[in-house]
């Protein structure tokens, strides 16, 4: 059984997932367009799925609320995207050793699939700290990067996403009417093939108030853990809870404020 502690760094590694807020919609003028214009369209990139935000998660151990975890998509000049969770400690021990995890993806859409650039992470707990990041090269198949045991390179690479873009891929291949979801993803020194699927739709109390939501959990190769995300498609397709549970019993839940 993992410690209070490492349990909670351990949720909040896996579990400082986004949410996803959905932009404003209105009905469009048709007019015809210039030369210019449809040069400019010729160039510009389709509209991506999901549109940023910026909001807040509590992470509760047990059903006590240990951490807090802040997380952002924005869009970056040279039209690439930054995803970025950071995570903390600020209850109890995990507080008092002062408890940080910062995840940050820099990715491109791929038609309505996340497809990561860069990707790093780092965490530090009391004076200890560790750090990793690779770099993909999609044209050329290739992922390097480095880790605690120096640095790594994966050859004959396809298209990744790395884990911390998973609800992002999941939301948007919700949204888009699917019920299973494969991807493959760039782990530690190699790429792992994730799967998840719709288990059925449950209502939950969000604020003290009803949401009606779609409930996807991971399918496992081996049983044990149990990873539940519940997306919220009246508020875009918002993942507005996450769950995690050990085959000890702990539980990791995040919950959107």
């Amino acid at each position: 059984m993992r410690s209070p502690v490492r349990q909670l760094i351990f949720g909040l590694l896996w579990l400082a997932q986004p949410t996803l807020a959905q932009p404003t919609l209105t009905q469009p003028t048709l007019t015809q367009p210039t030369l210019a214009q449809s040069a400019l369209a010729e160039t510009t990139p389709p509209a991506a799925p999901l549109a940023p935000f910026e909001l807040q998660f509590d992470v509760a151990r047990n059903g006590k609320v240990q951490g807090e975890a802040s997380v952002h998509l924005r869009q970056n000049p040279d039209q690439s995207w930054e995803f970025e969770t950071f995570s903390r400690g600020t209850r109890g021990a995990a507080a008092f050793i002062g408890v940080k995890i910062r995840e940050t993806s820099v990715f491109r859409w791929q038609q309505s699939t996340p497809q990561t650039l860069r990707y790093a992470y780092s965490q530090k707990v009391g004076f200890s700290s560790r750090a990793r990041s690779f770099q993909v090269d999609p044209e050329q198949h290739w992922i390097r990067g480095r880790d605690a045991d120096g640095p790594f390179e994966l050859r004959d690479t396809v298209a990744v996403v790395d884990r911390h873009l998973l609800t992002l891929a999941i939301a948007s291949d919700l949204q888009a009417g699917k019920s299973e979801f494969r991807y493959q993803v760039a782990n530690k020194h190699s790429i792992s093939e994730y799967r998840y699927e719709v288990t059925g739709k449950e209502s939950i109390l969000l604020g003290g108030q009803p949401l009606e939501t779609v409930r996807v959990e991971r399918i496992r190769s081996n049983p044990g853990r149990v990873t539940t995300v519940w997306i919220a498609p009246a508020r875009g397709y918002l993942p507005v809870r996450t769950l995690q549970v050990e085959p000890d019993g702990e539980t990791i839940e995040m919950t959107l404020r």
